[in-house]
């Protein structure tokens, strides 16, 4: 890969792009269309992602794709979005069991939920924030 090539990708990605991960060191540049397809190595194909990261888009069934907006984002192997702020660990809790292992009721009551009727809908809030944290 050009000298050029690699500085201008580390000046714009800066570690790596996987939501998320605060790694600098022990990046690799990632062809996101591989080159063996045809992918070019040019910088809107290249993302810097580190080994841990690189491994799980070859071999651990992320993908990267462009969202409406013609930005990148990660897909897990099941095909849902990995948040643009990465992952909290509360998120990789199961959803159907709680801290204790124990599975919630099924119906659990409404009592003590406050109820929606009469909040006013919640304003779509718009903003420009300039290139996403992956890119």
């Amino acid at each position: 890969m050009p000298t050029a090539i690699k500085r201008a990708l580390w000046s714009r990605d800066k570690g790596c792009v996987f939501p998320g991960c605060p790694h600098q060191r022990f990046v690799d540049a990632h062809h996101i269309q591989h080159w063996s397809a045809g992918g070019e190595t040019s910088l809107d194909n290249l993302l810097l992602l580190c080994t841990r990261h690189h491994r799980r888009v070859h071999e651990g069934g992320f993908s990267i794709a462009k969202d409406y907006l013609d930005r990148w984002y990660f897909r897990r192997p099941d095909g849902r979005a990995v948040p643009h702020c990465g992952y909290r660990p509360e998120d990789t809790l199961d959803d159907e069991v709680d801290t204790n292992g124990v599975m919630p009721e099924l119906n659990p009551s409404a009592e003590g939920c406050p109820s929606a009727e009469g909040l006013p809908a919640l304003p779509r809030i718009v903003a420009e924030r300039g290139p996403p944290a992956y890119l």
